[in-house]
């Protein structure tokens, strides 16, 4: 009778020490690998959407503003036929084609400023808040005449001298939604009272420039006191607010210009604070 042999297998030889550690080691490389790529994907998917909801509120404060720019190119508009139909009229033309020139300007500086607004959004330079606040003030003056607000810019002149490094456009439009949440907050004020000031206050302070935005309006409750930089969080009606205003407005303060923005008083007044790191040109000292 033949007998079959019986396959033979080697007993399986325990794995050492060292081999469970290096397989330990890389199977955690590769673990971690994956997660900084995940988070590394995330992020960029965080970032286009933070870009996107920016350009988003940019593009709703602009159509707001949109519609107080017809309004302010008609005024300049009537007064350049009123000045060309009078220069028809007369010989010395000297004063009429002076107001017709500047109701030409003012057109072209509404137009050129709405355009910088939508074009702007990439470009980072050296520039000064001052003027950025002032082309602020020249886009909102239609809701800020319309509404009976006291716009009072107050920069000492330190501040006015101070400069800051980023995106003009951006910071405009941090200063716009800012002033305009100031002038709504006396929406619900009774007509006969006149009393609605907004204060844009500028000092130096330790190398920083801190501006204030100030209201005596309505104000903001305490319950509410910290959800106003969540986004989409709005206490205005649905088609009054957005809900991104100051959430966009802290993310570039702190994003783009290494800056803090914060909530100093509730009301009576309300204050908005921010302080970024200005440059300031150094005092040319006299030599005798």
């Amino acid at each position: 009778m033949i007998q079959r042999k019986k396959n033979y297998q080697p007993a399986a030889q325990p794995v050492s020490q060292e081999a469970k550690y290096r397989l330990k080691h890389q199977l955690s490389k590769i673990n971690q690998t994956l997660l900084k790529n995940f988070q590394r994907k995330t992020k960029n998917i965080e970032n286009v959407r933070l870009e996107e909801a920016m350009r988003y509120n940019q593009l709703a404060l602009l159509g707001e503003i949109s519609a107080g720019l017809t309004h302010e190119i008609v005024t300049p508009l009537t007064n350049i036929k009123v000045n060309l139909s009078m220069i028809k009229e007369h010989k010395s033309v000297q004063e009429e084609a002076s107001t017709a020139l500047l109701g030409v300007e003012q057109i072209d500086s509404l137009i050129q400023n709405y355009l910088k607004q939508i074009n702007g959004y990439d470009q980072t330079c050296l520039f000064n808040p001052l003027d950025q606040i002032k082309i602020a003030e020249r886009m909102l003056e239609f809701k800020i005449r319309k509404t009976g607000i006291t716009l009072n810019i107050d920069f000492a002149q330190d501040a006015q001298n101070g400069n800051l490094f980023g995106n003009s456009t951006k910071f405009t439009q941090v200063i716009i939604n800012l002033v305009k949440n100031a002038t709504d907050a006396y929406a619900h004020f009774p007509e006969r009272e006149k009393f609605r000031p907004v204060d844009i206050v500028g000092r130096i302070q330790k190398e920083n420039l801190v501006i204030r935005i100030v209201d005596f309006g309505i104000g903001i409750s305490l319950q509410n006191k910290s959800k106003i930089f969540e986004k989409f969080f709005t206490t205005k009606q649905k088609t009054k607010g957005t809900g991104l205003g100051l959430p966009i407005c802290k993310e570039i303060i702190e994003r783009d210009f290494k800056g803090r923005l914060k909530l100093m008083s509730l009301k009576t007044p309300t204050i908005f604070q921010i302080n970024i790191p200005a440059k300031i040109p150094e005092k040319s000292s006299k030599t005798t």
